[in-house]
């Protein structure tokens, strides 16, 4: 460690960290990265099998070499199009959309905006949302968050002439991707009861 910091204070830079960024491998790794439904040891194996490129990964699962989850398919599926900053106009547009489809389900449902936006952020790389249940306890709100999902199809398939495409629907929580202007846009929802709101909005927005 010392010769390190020594080399860093002589020279400005750090030889085997500069080629250790400028190899194929953290190449791949930072790519690898921004494929939804991808976590450390997923993009390991992609990595030791000798995959660089996105292109390399589909072809892969196409050929039967890779198997990939639902998540992962539409990740690399939809990849250039996630990787895409959100204008905080287009967030808006959206928070409009799943506050009016939560209103449709239940009138008790408070729509509150989280992550990048939330900070003040120019842009986002998806929309955070939390839909807070003034219920004390979401078990008291029977099947409130299961037609979420495709409620929220419907409206925007009205409002959008686009369908949604869902990522992951559990009991409390829902991704979807929705194409707005040009790129589909990833949405996650967090359904929450008031004794969780804090913790719940501090998770979905995090730090600076």
């Amino acid at each position: 460690i010392l010769s390190l910091v020594t080399e860093y204070r002589e020279s400005g830079h750090i030889k085997s960290i500069e080629e250790l960024i400028s190899s194929p491998e953290y190449t791949a790794w930072e790519l690898f990265s921004n494929v939804t439904g991808a976590g450390p040891a997923t993009i390991s194996k992609w990595i030791s099998a000798g995959y660089r490129s996105i292109d390399d990964v589909r072809h892969a699962a196409a050929g039967g070499r890779v198997k990939l989850t639902t998540i992962q398919d539409i990740g690399l599926t939809y990849y250039k199009d996630l990787i895409q900053r959100i204008p905080r106009d287009e967030v808006e547009a959206i928070i409009g959309l799943v506050a009016c489809a939560a209103r449709e389900i239940s009138p008790d449902i408070r729509v509150v905006p989280a992550g990048s936006y939330r900070r003040g952020k120019p842009d986002s790389g998806d929309v955070d949302i939390l839909l807070v249940s003034r219920y004390r306890h979401v078990q008291s709100m029977p099947h409130v968050h299961l037609p979420l999902a495709p409620h929220l199809g419907t409206l925007m398939r009205i409002e959008l002439m686009r369908p949604v495409v869902r990522v992951l629907v559990g009991s409390v929580r829902i991704s979807f991707l929705v194409k707005m202007r040009t790129f589909q846009r990833q949405v996650d929802l967090l359904l929450v009861h008031p004794e969780n709101y804090w913790a719940a909005l501090l998770y979905f927005t995090g730090g600076a």
